[in-house]
């Protein structure tokens, strides 16, 4: 029964959830947990639902009873999750004690939290709800995409650099092998890599895999 819904859609966890009968979501979680992974009628994760209606101390209780990274960061059908749902009513504990939620996770929007928070403050407490995400390491979708160039950039100078100068290094004279010589060193040309010479089968490793991270770091670029 604890995933039968009523004509509005919402479950009984939702429903107790609501109106925040902790005993009543205890009971409930108890029997059935993943019932509490259900959306609500608007599309909504329950987290976001204990936001909306004010309900703190249940959300909390819900929180530490589940104790699941994947329930902590669950999206409604927007792609909102908890982190983009701290409006004036969210409580700063359950974001400071909870690193397992992820602060900035894109909606479908192409939006973190911190850029719904930003753009609908309305008075203090939404500032300090702002300042604690930031706290938490939450940046906006622009800063994001900026933070993944960049990283691509360095993926790609690394790899380039990598090709040119892999693993070993490169001989730097020309030698061969004169008949009769005692030494160790193979024929080899000034720029030509020493692995090459010494372990043909990592060396074509190393260059099958570094020319895919090269590729891929142009690409994102």
């Amino acid at each position: 029964m604890c995933f039968v819904r009523d004509r509005d859609g919402k479950n009984p966890i939702h429903i107790a959830a609501i109106k925040g009968h902790v005993s009543v979501i205890k009971e409930l979680v108890k029997g059935r947990p993943n019932a509490a992974r259900m959306l609500t009628e608007r599309g909504e994760t329950i987290l976001q639902a204990f936001v909306r209606f004010d309900q703190l101390e249940a959300m909390e209780f819900l929180v530490e009873a589940i104790n699941d990274h994947e329930f902590m960061n669950s999206e409604d059908d927007d792609g909102n999750t908890i982190a983009s749902s701290c409006g004036r009513k969210a409580s700063n504990k359950v974001l400071t004690k909870n690193n397992a939620i992820k602060v900035n996770t894109l909606n479908k929007g192409g939006f973190t939290g911190l850029d719904i928070l930003t753009r609908s403050k309305r008075d203090l407490k939404d500032f300090e709800i702002v300042a604690l995400l930031q706290n938490k390491g939450a940046i906006s979708a622009k800063d994001i995409a900026v933070s993944t160039q960049e990283l691509s950039i360095t993926d790609a100078t690394v790899t380039f650099q990598a090709g040119l100068n892999p693993p070993g290094g490169v001989w730097q004279d020309t030698s061969q092998l004169q008949v009769g010589a005692s030494t160790s060193e193979p024929d080899h040309k000034a720029g030509q890599s020493i692995l090459a010479d010494s372990n043909k089968a990592y060396y074509n490793i190393f260059v099958v895999f570094n020319t895919i991270g090269f590729v891929a770091s142009l690409s994102i670029i």
